[in-house]
């Protein structure tokens, strides 16, 4: 699994100092699963090359957007849930149209913008980026 995860932290450049809300949601959920498997903090910052501090933060984290069913969350690690969850990950074809018609915050629009990168759309899956 560790090496999996050194895999995906290049490929996504999850080691990277970045606040894009989806990268911090990606690697607060490595830290987490990591974790939950009994490294130490110290030995997962290594990995990220970030402070155990920083690691701590993020696990936390996580656990607050899990306990709260964030869906942002949700949709930002889906890929990762996929492949390392323990259940399987199931996801509703939705209707674009109705959802930004009823659409009233920014945080409903980051979900619309989730749900478009996850192909969660009928007839929208082939949306460019």
């Amino acid at each position: 699994m560790i090496e999996r995860i050194k895999e995906i932290i290049e490929e996504q450049g999850l080691s990277k100092k970045c606040r894009k809300q989806n990268l911090v949601h990606k690697r607060a959920y490595l830290f987490n699963l990591i974790r939950k498997h009994g490294v130490c903090y110290r030995e997962i910052g290594e990995l990220f090359n970030l402070s155990h501090a920083s690691v701590i933060h993020g696990c936390s984290t996580a656990q607050l957007h899990e306990s709260n069913n964030d869906k942002l969350y949700f949709l930002d690690t889906i890929e990762l849930q996929k492949e390392f969850g323990d259940v399987e990950v199931i996801t509703e074809e939705r209707d674009l149209i109705e959802d930004i018609e009823n659409c009233n915050t920014m945080y409903q629009l980051l979900i619309i913008k989730g749900r478009l990168k996850n192909n969660q759309y009928l007839n929208y899956n082939n949306i460019p980026e």
